[in-house]
């Protein structure tokens, strides 16, 4: 089974600066529903569901250092819009580590980033999960249409989702998550704070009885920065964001599911959408070893604008 991966420090921040333009971009990215494949989460969406689709391997070859490529190809494409890939090493490629990973990649027109975060340890190892997220940002931020953000979650091995409905009982998993929350900056008019962040996830499958889907559901608690602080909303409030209870699937491999997001901040509402693919075949009847996947929620202050959190997580199962 595979161990959760290390949470990186939120490099992102010091990678790319989203500014006020790019904040209605992180909101349709948190109420796009998620797109199944390789779970994809982004402002780029078709009658509100995510339209592009990031896949990401993580190959180690015969050396001892992995490979990391990380494409997208949006719906109703025969091949990739962009690619990415560690190999191609540039003076502005930025690789950390094996398991943690930003690259950023400079154009004429602009810039694209992806952080992301993997367990996989070696060519052995393929019940693995790799997620992060990706955006892309205009030289000139006046044109607000062209930004893009988006997170993702895929792994090596699939749950095979005809298995779904033999499954009872429940689960647990429990593991990390990586994202964004921007929000104003109430001493600016117009002015916003973007955090970059780390979190805890837990989330409790319920596979019911024979025959029955079942249901999984969960949270993400305890975001901090990369110093280790505490990354909170209004008056130091803490941020949970729940994640209700979304159907398993049984056709797709891996179970997808989505379902909706909420969280309460600073008296406001928040609401968005989430969802996940179960990862890791073991002996016949035995539960998923891992889920992974994205979550968004936002809400509008009439005064202050919009606040949006969004990111994507990985977990593996935990004795109870």
């Amino acid at each position: 089974m595979v161990s959760p991966p290390t949470p990186m420090p939120g490099g992102g921040g010091q990678l790319i600066a989203l500014s006020a333009a790019a904040s209605g971009k992180v909101v349709d990215a948190a109420v796009n529903a998620p797109r199944a494949g390789s779970v994809t989460q982004s402002s780029n969406g078709v009658n509100g569901v995510t339209a592009d689709r990031v896949r990401v391997s993580v190959d180690y070859g015969a050396g001892n250092a992995p490979v990391i490529s990380v494409s997208n190809t949006p719906a109703g494409a025969a091949v990739p819009a962009w690619t990415m890939n560690s190999a191609d090493a540039a003076d502005d490629d930025i690789v950390l580590s094996g398991s943690r990973a930003a690259f950023v990649i400079p154009g004429a027109d602009g810039a694209r980033w992806v952080g992301l975060r993997t367990d996989r340890e070696s060519q052995a190892d393929t019940d693995y999960l790799v997620y992060g997220l990706w955006a892309w940002i205009p030289r000139d931020q006046t044109r607000t249409e062209d930004f893009e953000i988006g997170v993702f979650a895929d792994g090596g091995d699939p749950f095979t989702g005809a298995n779904v409905l033999a499954l009872t009982g429940e689960a647990t998993y429990r593991g990390a998550a990586n994202g964004i929350y921007s929000y104003p900056d109430d001493e600016a008019v117009g002015g916003r704070e973007n955090d970059f962040f780390d979190a805890d996830v837990q989330l409790t499958a319920d596979f019911g009885a024979a025959n029955a889907a079942g249901t999984i559901s969960g949270a993400i608690t305890n975001p901090r920065s990369d110093d280790g602080s505490s990354v909170e909303g209004p008056g130091d409030e803490p941020i949970m964001l729940t994640l209700g209870a979304a159907p398993i699937g049984t056709t797709d491999d891996g179970g997808f599911f989505t379902g909706a997001a909420s969280m309460t901040l600073g008296g406001l509402s928040h609401t968005g959408r989430w969802g996940g693919e179960l990862f890791g075949n073991g002996a016949s009847g035995a539960a998923p070893g891992s889920v992974a996947g994205t979550f968004g929620v936002t809400a509008s202050d009439p005064t202050l604008g919009q606040a949006t959190l969004v990111g994507a997580f990985a977990a593996t199962a935990v004795e109870e």
